[in-house]
């Protein structure tokens, strides 16, 4: 709800936009390597910047896409590279659903934060 994350921010608006921005970058950079990693076949970039990402994502408390996140994490320790490509392609639409709902609850009239990850 938009109180627990507004108070995740010490209900401070400013404090919690500028975490957004803060968050959406992380999140960029982690879901590139991701990418890289599901292209690659490499599950050791896959399993480090899903734990990155899961903690970055953890910041505004427990939601669908840190939880994917931690369960993209766990799955690269024992799983194939093909098995991961499913539940990579559920977090970058998680992620993106967590962003939009943060912009709305940050009242931030610049939605670039919501702009899907690339693909």
């Amino acid at each position: 709800t938009r109180e627990s994350v507004l108070q995740q921010a010490a209900d401070d608006l400013d404090l919690l936009r500028e975490l957004v921005v803060s968050m959406r970058e992380t999140a960029e950079r982690q879901w590139t390597l991701i990418e890289q990693g599901l292209k690659d076949g490499d599950n050791q970039t896959i399993y480090q910047a899903a734990h990155a990402l899961k903690g970055a994502l953890g910041l505004v408390g427990d939601n669908p896409a840190c939880r994917l996140a931690a369960r993209l994490e766990h799955k690269a320790k024992t799983a194939s590279t093909d098995a991961l490509h499913e539940d990579g392609e559920s977090l970058q639409k998680a992620i993106t659903s967590l962003f939009i709902s943060l912009c709305d609850f940050a009242d931030m009239p610049d939605k670039s934060a919501v702009a899907p990850l690339s693909n």
